[in-house]
């Protein structure tokens, strides 16, 4: 079955034709022998083609050979000798196909078990001589004949009242009896032979046992003419088949044979349907369209010269007309989910009919009927369908029937493990069966109508104890006004610690006489204690949210963890010290807005910032500041995460209360605007960095990414760390953005100079105070 997205299609049927090895069906079985006296062995065998076959011996010293003349399935040794005593006999069957006498394929080999061969000692029992027969002249028998017995004289010298006597044919057991002594001293042996028929002819002896010693006959061949060797007729055929039935019979008197064939018990003559009606081989020109079922055949042969005749067995030949389907499955069915599905198709054919249902070109199990149902279809119910008849003449396959099931409307939630106080949590409607319609969605929090969420996402951006509850979401198409609903989602915020910035790696140069701080800022309802550790060890000053490290050397490098904990529970972060070596000379960022950073295409990341300090006395300006932070970076896939290259920060500041307050507006960075740290992005996109502006402040700000156009635009938690004169004084830093922003962003792109970024951020920044100062 060959398909694509237009359809199906089947090639021709292709019969495969498994030959068989040969099996030995009836093993060759121990044989009781007298000196001079014969054996028989005997075996039969099955699997494809022809048999032939060969015989060896092994003696009992062990020496084996080919038995000489031993190619038949049936070995008879005469002459026993006491030489012949515990020999063993087994024969070599190959699987063959002759044509004129020449071997022309080779099907395999199989080996019999051995047969032992015992023979008698002379002793105190005999039989003088081979077994006579009477009530007919001639050893070649006639079919029918009745009253044939076979007669021998047994002898024993011990005196024993009786000896057991097994008349036997082509050494099997055809009588066993016990036989008393005569007056004379002697023992009568008869055996009466069953009416005659094409299985009598064969070799005939007895053996006589006194249970203590044994003696057999020598054997007598009675024959038979006719003797029928084989009969062969076809086991079916379908109407206008030529048919071809033969007979092989043994010529034992070297006279001709005349032969008359049967159909159903009456004679057959040639005539258009009939050839060869008189002869060995019957020949059917065509199997005539009227017949069906069982058609019976034999034949009666006759020898010529004697008058004697020979009836065969009965043959029979199932005739069976090939299948015609009549009415095909419809080609195309279209129904809706949970509604009934039904497939049938309708077929002739003579015999029994077996169907078998496919789908996708695969069985379905216990689908065998003329028809196919489904009370309630599902959605994998669909596909490509059809059914295949068979019966003795063959099989067929129907026409492919396409089967649509329409999916049903319905909407689903995935269950949230709870989130942090402060984690965000989103929410995502899986809708089944819109079929490209166009779609509403209303989202409830404990059945209350959320205003706003209208989407197939709902996001709780930082989740707080308000938002715990029960969601849900309806979804409703515009085109029919069908509505669904989905199960509740139970969302659980945890009163664990939320880390609003994360300490950020630091790398210094050894020698320097540099110090380093690593600081994180969390918000949590409840006291929260802190404790550092470097590696997993404890550190003693490492008790609160800053950790300092004073005159760093080599030995401070490594992974310096916070544990912050709450009673509701325990939230760590890592940041990694770098010691780089005595000497080292940091190397030079790439120029601001450049094309190749030697890593990835560079970028500009754009905060809004609003920073109030809780010293403004000792701050230059000693007022408010708002306006934007720039930070120029790139990304670049590392180890499977994506990692934030070497940039540089610059602020453009202005006062709210003083418009005028001049604004940064070179195009080359200041050394006191270069970030003295980089941070990574997470798979989830968030990040950490470190900027100093000045020697009198410093931040470490952390957000999360948004992308418009080519540029990065980052939201940020509502409050980020900052820290002023080298630790000893703090700020607070509200970092936003807005559509305003964003549609700016848009237009601009990834500007090719810092003076183009910086005039755009400025007119941006005079709106915006001049905004504030409005309100």
């Amino acid at each position: 079955l060959v398909s694509n997205s237009y359809g199906a299609a089947l090639g021709d049927p292709v019969r495969v034709v498994v030959n068989s090895k040969p099996t030995v069906t009836m093993q060759a079985q121990t044989v009781l022998a007298s000196v001079g006296g014969a054996a028989t062995f005997r075996v039969d065998a099955s699997g494809t083609g022809d048999f032939t076959y060969q015989w060896w011996r092994r003696t009992a010293d062990g020496a084996e050979s080919i038995v000489p003349g031993g190619t038949q399935k049936v070995l008879i040794v005469r002459g026993v000798t006491e030489g012949d005593d515990q020999s063993k006999y087994w024969v070599v069957v190959n699987g063959v196909k002759l044509v004129n006498g020449s071997v022309v394929a080779n099907y395999g080999t199989t080996i019999s078990a051995e047969a032992l061969l015992t023979v008698a000692q002379n002793g105190a029992v005999g039989v003088t001589g081979a077994p006579l027969l009477t009530g007919a002249t001639s050893p070649i028998l006639r079919c029918g004949s009745l009253n044939l017995t076979l007669v021998a004289t047994g002898t024993e010298s011990t005196g024993v009242a009786s000896v057991t006597t097994r008349w036997r044919k082509d050494g099997v057991v055809v009588q066993t009896r016990d036989v008393l002594r005569s007056a004379d001293g002697s023992f009568a042996l008869s055996y009466n032979l069953p009416t005659i028929s094409n299985d009598s002819d064969g070799l005939y002896d007895v053996v006589v046992d006194n249970g203590v010693s044994f003696a057999i006959s020598p054997g007598l061949q009675l024959s038979l003419d006719p003797k029928i060797d084989a009969l062969e007729v076809p086991a079916t055929a379908n109407p206008g088949d030529g048919v071809k039935a033969s007979v092989t019979v043994r010529n034992s008197s070297g006279g001709g044979y005349s032969y008359v064939w049967y159909k159903d018990g009456a004679p057959i003559s040639n005539d258009s349907v009939y050839a060869g009606a008189t002869t060995s081989e019957l020949t059917l020109k065509a199997v005539p369209a009227n017949w069906q079922g069982e058609v019976k055949f034999s034949v009666l042969v006759t020898n010529n010269t004697t008058g004697a005749t020979m009836s065969s067995a009965v043959r029979t030949l199932l005739v069976t007309t090939p299948i015609s389907i009549t009415t095909q499955p419809l080609a195309s069915t279209t129904t809706a989910e949970g509604g009934a599905l039904r497939l049938s198709v309708v077929a002739t054919g003579g015999g029994v009919l077996a169907y078998q249902w496919l789908k996708d070109g695969s069985e379905i199990v216990g689908e065998t009927e003329a028809s196919l149902a489904r009370s309630s279809a599902a959605p994998e119910d669909g596909g490509l369908y059809q059914v295949r008849i068979s019966n003795a003449a063959g099989s067929v396959l129907s026409d492919i029937a396409k089967v649509l099931v329409q999916t049903k409307l319905s909407v689903s939630l995935a269950s949230l493990a709870a989130v942090p106080l402060g984690g965000p949590a989103s929410f995502v409607a899986q809708v089944r069966g819109s079929a490209n319609a166009s779609l509403s969605f209303e989202w409830t929090l404990n059945g209350v109508v959320i205003a706003g969420a209208q989407g197939d996402q709902y996001r709780v951006a930082s989740s707080a104890l308000i938002d715990v509850g029960s969601y849900a979401v309806s979804v409703t198409r515009k085109d029919t006004g069908e509505k669904v609903s989905s199960n509740v989602v139970y969302l659980e915020v945890k009163k664990v610690p939320v880390i609003v910035v994360p300490p950020v790696s630091r790398t210094v140069v050894d020698g320097a006489g540099n110090s380093v701080i690593f600081s994180v800022a969390v918000r949590s309802d409840e006291v929260v204690t802190y404790q550092w550790l470097k590696a997993g060890s404890l550190l003693a000053n490492g008790s609160g949210s800053t950790l300092k490290l004073s005159a760093v050397t080599l030995a401070d490098a490594g992974m310096y963890t916070v544990q912050i904990s709450n009673q509701e529970g325990t939230v760590e972060a890592s940041a990694r010290l770098s010691v780089l070596p005595k000497g080292t000379t940091a190397p030079s960022n790439p120029t601001a807005g450049s094309s190749d950073t030697g890593l990835a295409q560079t970028s500009w990341w754009v905060y809004w910032a609003s920073a109030t300090h809780s010293l403004s006395a000792s701050v230059s300006g000693g007022v408010d500041r708002k306006g934007y932070w720039l930070l120029e970076r790139a990304k670049t896939e590392v180890g499977g995460k994506t990692v934030v290259v070497p940039g540089r920060a610059l602020w453009i500041w202005g006062s709210s209360a003083d418009l005028s307050a001049p604004l940064l507006s070179s195009d080359e960075w200041a050394p006191e605007d270069e970030t003295v740290q980089d941070g990574v992005a997470s798979d989830r996109s968030e990040f950490s960095v470190v900027a100093s502006r000045v020697p009198t402040a410093s931040y470490a700000l952390s957000g999360r990414v948004e992308t418009v156009g080519e540029a990065a635009l980052y939201g940020a938690p509502e409050t980020a760390l900052g820290v002023y004169d080298g630790g000893t004084e703090t700020m607070d830093v509200d970092l936003s953005w807005d559509g305003v922003q964003v549609s700016e962003l848009e237009g601009l792109g990834s500007p090719t100079s810092l003076r183009a970024l910086v005039e755009t951020m400025q007119a941006t920044l005079l709106i915006e105070l001049g905004s504030i100062s409005g309100e």
